[in-house]
């Protein structure tokens, strides 16, 4: 996989009439391999950013070009709070006891010891990259144990955590394991820092401690957890699908599972589409121009919160099927 865009490109190209140079160039782009193409006049190259921030030094893959002063920058910031809020979308149903939010600024608002000190600027960062991008409440959800597959959060409120993962010499596995290792440093030194603050404690009471950690790689990739909550929207929408329809709960959860794994994972293809396009944009374009939005929030089928007024709408259940 490290020369994937390499040993592409080195195929004869007779049949399709491409040169091996443009095939390296497409694999490079597809693939977010090196792309020589796009960066080579600038690799290892100093480039000054936006402020007073640090110089950075420019990578083969192009990270550091969106961080250039005439840059516009922040697209994988973008595609990291799109999953997020689709996620959260996806998995939030009043109807079923689940709630959702992308807000988690006040997890550990309280947790600072009364009367300490105000924190210095290190400590500041520590706080901020400690706020979850996310928290999942379940414990209103109950669905019989023998119905459906056991799942870590039922039952449990738990926080999110979500990464992007462009690199090819780690796996996202990997990479959900160090999120989950970096959040309880991060918070154990926040404690040890302060003492009598009650941040790892605090930490205990969601879900005790494990975060649900969903990381995308550069192939359209999710980490195991991204499983366990698709897994989730699915028991609670086919729950309040068996409410309106007589059907086993085997075939309810895999009418509503499919939908998910197709919208979920579409999304992570194209959100790294769109990254990728963005970046070239930045390294070639004098002006360039955000790509729009990959994910629609308003359609999303097999959602069944809002049954009964469409049924009162004369839409009826055909609307989902």
């Amino acid at each position: 996989m490290v020369h994937y865009s390499g040993e592409f490109g080195e195929q004869p190209s007779s049949q399709s009439g491409t040169p091996p140079e443009k095939q390296r160039r497409h694999f490079a782009l597809h693939f977010v391999r090196p792309s020589y193409f796009l960066v080579c006049s600038c690799i290892g190259e100093r480039i000054q950013v936006h402020g007073r921030g640090k110089q950075r030094i420019n990578d083969a893959f192009g990270n550091q070009l969106q961080l250039a002063a005439n840059a516009k920058g922040g697209h994988t910031y973008k595609l990291h709070n799109d999953i997020v809020r689709l996620a959260m979308q996806l998995v939030s149903s009043p109807a079923s006891g689940i709630f959702a939010t992308t807000n988690g600024k006040n997890t550990f608002s309280k947790c600072l010891r009364p009367g300490a000190q105000h924190p210095d600027e290190s400590q500041r960062r520590l706080l901020q990259s400690s706020i979850p991008d996310g928290r999942v409440d379940a414990s209103e959800f109950n669905p019989p144990s023998d119905t459906f597959p056991a799942n870590f959060l039922i039952g449990q409120k738990t926080l999110v955590e979500m990464k992007t993962l462009a690199r090819t010499d780690r796996t996202v596995r990997t990479r959900a394991k160090e999120v989950q290792d970096e959040m309880d440093r991060r918070l154990r030194e926040l404690d040890e820092l302060n003492p009598g603050s009650t941040f790892v404690q605090t930490q205990k009471g969601y879900n005790n401690g494990i975060y649900l950690a969903l990381v995308l790689g550069s192939f359209g990739q999710f980490s195991p957890h991204a499983s366990d909550l698709v897994d989730l929207v699915a028991q609670s929408r086919a729950i309040l699908m068996m409410r309106y329809r007589k059907i086993r709960p085997q075939h309810a959860y895999g009418l509503c599972r499919a939908p998910v794994v197709s919208r979920l994972g579409l999304a992570g293809s194209l959100g790294w589409v769109r990254l990728i396009l963005d970046r070239f944009r930045d390294a070639v374009c004098t002006h360039p121009d955000s790509s729009t939005p990959f994910v629609n929030l308003e359609n999303d089928e097999f959602n069944f919160e809002s049954l009964d007024s469409q049924r009162r709408g004369g839409g009826g259940f055909r609307n989902w099927l």
